[in-house]
């Protein structure tokens, strides 16, 4: 399944089998409104594209392709901040992990914005500096 081109993708349906890999494109967005498996796959391509998760902590599949632009809208988290390590991105409210993300990539070294929106939270990338210690 891929939505791209400003085209919506409602997923309605629990999907807890087989393995998957979904995609979102450029100006897509894809809304997973039941529970995903961890066998399934959600790629982001060619920013900007829109993640929605009406129940965030049901969503157990492994996130690719997350960059500048993307953003993953997150129903009923209240959040302020983020940190990643090792494949996971840990969403959190004022020290106090609210849930998790499998982010596949490497993140180490980029920043992530929450911000709020109405009935939860909204993750996106910061563009990171090029060049440690200067302004580039």
């Amino acid at each position: 399944m891929l939505a791209s081109n400003g085209d919506t993708l409602n997923v309605v349906s629990i999907i807890n089998g087989g393995t998957r890999t979904n995609g979102i494109a450029t100006g897509g967005i894809t809304n997973f409104a039941g529970s995903v498996a961890a066998t399934q796959t959600l790629a982001f391509s060619d920013a900007p594209g829109t993640l929605i998760l009406p129940q965030p902590t049901a969503f157990a599949l492994a996130i690719t392709g997350f960059t500048h632009g993307d953003t993953i809208n997150l129903s009923g988290v209240t959040a302020n901040g983020t940190t990643w390590s090792n494949g996971q991105l840990t969403v959190s409210n004022h020290g106090t992990m609210a849930m998790t993300l499998a982010l596949s990539g490497d993140y180490l070294h980029d920043a992530f914005h929450v911000s709020g929106i109405t009935g939860g939270s909204a993750l996106t990338t910061i563009a990171t500096c090029y060049a440690s210690g200067t302004r580039i």
